[in-house]
């Protein structure tokens, strides 16, 4: 499948929630995500363009742990992704670690989400980042004309019924986030 997203930081996360429950979302219950992030041996964090393999590891409480495969297609939150699930994190690095990965980034965030006119919302709360609100699209792989950047555009027009303003987009996913907060402190 092929993962079209965009995400904004938020200023009052009770706010955009109310606005979501007023045109019809349904929220979780919350879920916590601690997330590892691999990169090949030789990778840096700054290297990272199109095609380049990014797995990542996460641990969900409640539910399951999932081992997902992305690469960048043209935007950063423009991505193919296969995922799967897996039984043992720990065994599941140390396989990533034999076959040439390591460890770039890790970070752990609370998660509530809904579907809604045909997106997933995600209401995040990322440790060390603050609050975000991320709404995604998934594409199947045969629709390789789906222009990347309309669907992003389609995405945002819907964030701005939930109160969010073209500057508080978004370009990077938190893994690049974190990363780039840790790298400048």
């Amino acid at each position: 499948m092929r993962e079209i997203e965009i995400k904004a930081k938020l200023g009052d996360l009770n706010n955009t929630e109310q606005k979501l429950k007023a045109l019809g979302g349904q929220l979780s219950d919350p879920v916590v995500q601690k997330d590892r992030v691999f990169l090949q041996n030789g990778t840096a964090f700054e290297e990272i363009t199109i095609n380049t393999p990014v797995l990542r590891i996460r641990a969900q409480t409640p539910g399951k742990t999932l081992l997902t495969y992305k690469h960048i297609r043209g935007e950063e939150l423009d991505k193919q992704e296969h995922e799967v699930e897996v039984s043992n994190a720990d065994e599941m690095e140390q396989i990533l670690r034999l076959s040439g990965f390591y460890q770039a980034v890790a970070f752990t965030k609370q998660r509530r989400k809904c579907k809604l006119s045909g997106y997933e919302i995600c209401l995040d709360s990322v440790r060390d980042l603050g609050d975000y609100v991320e709404i995604e699209k998934l594409i199947p792989d045969d629709m390789e004309g789906k222009d990347g950047q309309a669907v992003q555009k389609e995405l945002f027009d819907f964030l701005r019924q939930l109160g969010v303003e073209e500057e508080d987009k978004v370009l990077s996913g938190y893994d690049v986030l974190i990363y780039n907060k840790h790298k400048n402190n």
